[in-house]
């Protein structure tokens, strides 16, 4: 990643910070998309004030940082705590995922989809389930992106999951059968 230029939202926190350190680290220029400049305490990087709901920010934002070779946009539909709606938008995010893999794989731009089940973050504070360590989770997204990786498949439940989607909800549900 060295000489890469990066712009990556959400790196004010979570695995977002983590993304932003290790392509740090490793050489690259970072700019960092939050919706409060003062949110940002991560030494070397170039923060950008991008708000989705307001049009003028992401275009100056667009302006400021237009050499971006390398892109990490975190979920914009998980803001909140949401039970059964956090599943339906990690589904919709893969399907854009996949639809944006296909529109933009003409251009030879390659579209990496990190999956991952649990991560030390404050949103999974209350969680009591195994947790990934963020910081590796960044590691193994960039390795993955290196390396030209279509997925990344950060943990052992990921790896289920993706081995038994083509099983339907029995597969993946056998508790309910």
């Amino acid at each position: 990643m060295s000489k890469q230029i990066a712009l990556i939202t959400g790196a004010n926190r979570g695995l977002g910070s983590h993304h932003a350190e290790e392509l740090l680290a490793r050489g690259a220029k970072v700019y960092t998309g939050v919706r409060k400049l003062e949110s940002i305490d991560l030494p070397g990087v170039i923060p950008l004030k991008i708000d989705i709901t307001d049009e003028k920010s992401i275009a100056v934002a667009a302006e400021i940082a237009k050499e971006v070779t390398k892109y990490s946009f975190r979920s914009i539909f998980v803001e909140r705590d949401g039970g059964g709606s956090y599943p339906a938008a990690k589904s919709a995010e893969w399907s854009l995922t996949n639809t944006l893999r296909l529109e933009l794989a003409p251009k030879n731009i390659l579209v990496s989809g990190l999956h991952v089940a649990y991560m030390e973050t404050d949103m999974t504070a209350n969680i009591k389930a195994p947790k990934s360590n963020p910081a590796e989770i960044a590691k193994m997204a960039i390795y993955g992106i290196e390396a030209d990786n279509y997925e990344i498949l950060a943990d052992n439940l990921s790896r289920m999951v993706q081995q038994n989607l083509a099983g339907g909800a029995k597969a993946i549900y056998p508790q309910f059968f």
